[in-house]
């Protein structure tokens, strides 16, 4: 009868484990070292090897060479001797494998409690393995603690999950735990050559490669597909890119890039056309919006980050389109055209037919392509307001830490620094003391209910309107005495009604800036440019307030956003 590759190719030995070497080396220097702990938990993605590191261990701790020779657990088991046989075949008395997800109550733990104080049959040491022990319930993992804290000296536990995070902490605390790694495309496209041609077939590099990537680090995802790629070959056992690649339901390795590469520069019937032809040679359309998502992270992860993208999985030829894409489009641009493919995708997932939907996702990508970055505007904008259409770019060598760390270094003063007795105060500067100060009551009477006739050498002369309270003055006075260290004279004067308050002077420059910046031809052109847009905020700059002493007017500065 026919096994499947993923078990006829099961490693017998630590040495045939792929791509986890940190785990092959400890357990092996814990056998050499005779420091094998009672309990060991094995967690990872499906297909890396935890139940079959399990049975490994139960080999090694029982193994007595092919000659009946070994007296002790070794790191090498032989594969030849009856235990080794046995455990290998699954039918040892004493290495019982349990399935969590089926046997998930506390009378099954019970069971195994009841057990564990007998000592094995014929083996050296009994093993518990216990896969998906994530789905054991509440009860059973509690009925398990003490055995498993301190179990008779031949008693041995392996665990295996796919999901670390539900096990309790209290039996990770008993357990040595092994976080088993993905298995890299370039460590897996080699083992699938080499279990390839044991079979006396041909497996081409590039088709490896596609199948290493759709395996997703799963040895055995990998050698499953494997099997169907012998299979749909048929007797010559040849497997090619393109036997993959419509086995997988996917295009061409190249056909993400060069929809992109359409897409992004605007190019409408090329890009239909492209998706049309593939389709015809059997993409599902669905997996190739996949694969652009796919690509687009690539090109973006190699624009932002050269020196640290591996691209040892890649074809040449891919690996040139995608530096091309690179070099060709910008991190806001390659950002974008991510956006409107995962939202894309999100809407074709909810079409019954899939073409018509990604069909408009690349109509939709094509017409925003060649559109500029919000970055650009920006710059543009501020390049013809300053009279500098041609206005340098920022450093594009500058990062965004480094940027972030330049602002932080210089921040606006939106305040006067800490006072001192000798420090002269504006009004402008007594009304942000007094937010600073978390008075916000008084800050608001100071802005709506105050106009100041003087503000000079610790001498506030103010009028009152309606609204502000009998006791403001008073108040302000002990305020600033309080806060500046300085004694203030705050007189009250009669209120003509002729001046402004500030909280008037701001309506009113706001006012003045609101019209200037509508008026100004740059933002008439943005408005007609984006239908349905406004003028959301105006940001005043602080207005200077005017005295009667310095006759000072107050600035209707603002900055246009």
């Amino acid at each position: 009868m026919y096994r499947v590759l993923a078990r006829k190719y099961r490693p017998q030995t630590f040495a045939d484990l792929v791509g986890q070497e940190v785990l092959v080396k400890t357990l092996a220097n814990a056998f050499l070292l005779d420091r094998v702990s009672q309990g060991y938990i094995f967690t990872g993605v499906r297909g890396v090897g935890k139940t079959t590191t399990a049975r490994i261990i139960a080999k090694a701790l029982n193994c007595i060479g092919a000659d009946g020779t070994v007296t002790k657990p070794t790191a090498d088991p032989c594969g030849v001797c009856r235990h080794c046989v046995a455990i290998s075949e699954d039918r040892h008395m004493d290495v019982l494998e349990l399935d969590a997800a089926s046997r998930t109550g506390v009378a099954d733990m019970r069971e195994i409690i009841e057990q564990v104080r007998y000592a094995p049959v014929e083996a050296r040491r009994k093993v518990y393995i216990i896969d998906e022990v994530h789905m054991l319930s509440g009860a059973a993992f509690n009925a398990l603690l003490k055995t498993l804290e301190e179990p008779p000296p031949q008693v041995t536990f392996l665990f295996a999950t796919t999901d670390i995070h539900k096990v309790p902490v209290t039996i990770l605390s008993r357990c040595q735990r092994f976080d088993l790694a993905r298995i890299s495309v370039d460590a897996l496209a080699a083992h699938l050559t080499d279990i390839c041609a044991r079979e006396g077939g041909t497996l081409e590099p590039d088709a490896a490669l596609i199948l290493a990537r759709a395996g997703e680090g799963s040895v055995r995802d990998g050698l499953s597909l494997l099997d169907q790629a012998l299979a749909l070959g048929g007797g010559e056992l040849l497997v090619t890119a393109p036997l993959v690649h419509s086995m997988l339901g996917r295009s061409d390795a190249l056909a993400p890039y060069q929809l992109l590469k359409a897409a992004l520069s605007g190019q409408v019937a090329e890009a239909l056309r492209l998706l049309e032809q593939f389709h015809q040679h059997g993409s599902e359309p669905l997996l190739l919006l996949q694969d652009m998502l796919g690509a687009v992270h690539r090109v973006s992860r190699f624009r932002a980050a050269p020196t640290v993208t591996d691209m040892r999985g890649l074809a040449d030829a891919e690996r040139q389109a995608l530096e091309a894409l690179a070099a060709a489009h910008s991190i806001p641009v390659l950002t974008r055209a991510w956006q409107i493919l995962l939202h894309g995708y999100e809407e074709a997932r909810l079409c019954e037919q899939s073409l018509p939907a990604v069909e408009m996702i690349l109509i939709r990508l094509c017409y925003v392509g060649d559109m500029p970055t919000p970055d650009e505007l920006v710059r543009g904008v501020r390049g013809e307001a300053s009279g500098t259409r041609n206005a340098p770019a920022l450093d594009a060598k500058k990062s965004p830490a480094e940027t972030v760390s330049t602002a932080a270094a210089n921040p606006i003063q939106h305040h006067a620094s800490p006072l001192t007795p000798q420090t002269s105060l504006s009004f402008n500067d007594i009304i942000a003391l007094a937010e600073t100060q978390k008075e916000g009551s008084l800050a608001y009477h100071l802005r709506h209910s105050v106009v100041v006739k003087r503000c000079d050498k610790q001498i506030l002369d103010i009028a009152l309107r309606r609204s502000a309270p009998s006791t403001l003055p008073g108040q302000l006075s002990q305020f600033l005495q309080q806060h500046t260290g300085m004694r203030w004279t705050v007189g009250v004067v009669e209120d003509t009604g002729d001046a402004p308050t500030l909280a008037d002077t701001e309506r009113s420059a706001r006012s003045a800036a609101e019209a200037e910046i509508l008026a100004d031809p740059l933002v008439v052109e943005a408005l007609q440019l984006f239908p349905g847009s406004a003028i959301e905020k105006v940001t005043l700059k602080p207005v200077a307030v005017k005295t009667a002493d310095t006759g000072q007017e107050p600035s209707l500065l603002a900055d246009k956003a």
